[in-house]
């Protein structure tokens, strides 16, 4: 109990109050039951949190916290707004307690829901059909791929089985070329041999004529 003659708090602590909620852009929302929703792209905001004491305010210390934000009790020793900044779409609880300098914390404090909504791309439904959009274009690339690799292939295989059977058609009329030189070449010897036995023939009745 405050004792004005003493000026003392007798251990009470002060009683902890959020003034304002402000948006990062100036404007100033209203809690309602204790809660706030946020959203996007209003992702931050700034908190004004005092905590009353009639008989000596200039001892009043503020701790504070925001569950799924803050790992630790955070003090506040100015009179100035508490700011959070790009919050992640969620659920957060935001705690503040006040005490006298060297007294001990009040028991409950002040307690503050806030709701950030999603944006639209950052909804699960939205991230599911762009992950499977995405999944899409992966197997339409890579059946683009395997198409494209598969008309090479063709294209390859055509050539080289067109130029195996133009080289095999070659080959063959090399050796069609080559049998009819070596039968012309047959045909010629069998020409020679046959006018040098007709040719010696009457020389050697000549000679016999000579000799008598």
């Amino acid at each position: 109990r405050f004792d004005p003659a003493s000026g003392s708090d007798a251990g009470q602590p002060p009683t902890t109050h959020i003034q304002r909620v402000t948006l990062a852009d100036g404007r100033e929302i209203q809690p309602k039951s204790a809660r706030v929703v946020l959203e996007s792209p209003d992702d931050s905001l700034h908190l004004d949190v005092v905590g009353l004491n009639l008989s000596t305010p200039e001892r009043v210390q503020v701790r504070y916290r925001l569950d799924g934000y803050d790992e630790t009790w955070l003090e506040e020793h100015e009179r100035r707004p508490i700011s959070y900044k790009h919050l992640s779409p969620g659920g957060y609880s935001f705690i503040a307690q006040s005490r006298n300098s060297g007294g001990s914390w009040e028991p409950v404090g002040v307690r503050l829901r806030i709701i950030v909504e999603p944006a639209w791309w950052q909804m699960t439904v939205v991230r599911l059909v762009l992950a499977l959009g995405l999944l899409l274009l992966i197997l339409v690339g890579i059946s683009a791929w395997n198409d494209r690799h598969r008309r090479m292939r063709d294209r390859l295989e055509t050539t080289v089985a067109e130029r195996t059977a133009a080289l095999a058609q070659a080959t063959a009329e090399a050796e069609k070329l080559a049998a009819e030189a070596a039968q012309a070449n047959g045909a010629k010897t069998d020409f020679l041999a046959w006018m040098s036995h007709e040719l010696r023939t009457p020389l050697v009745a000549v000679v016999g004529f000579a000799e008598l």
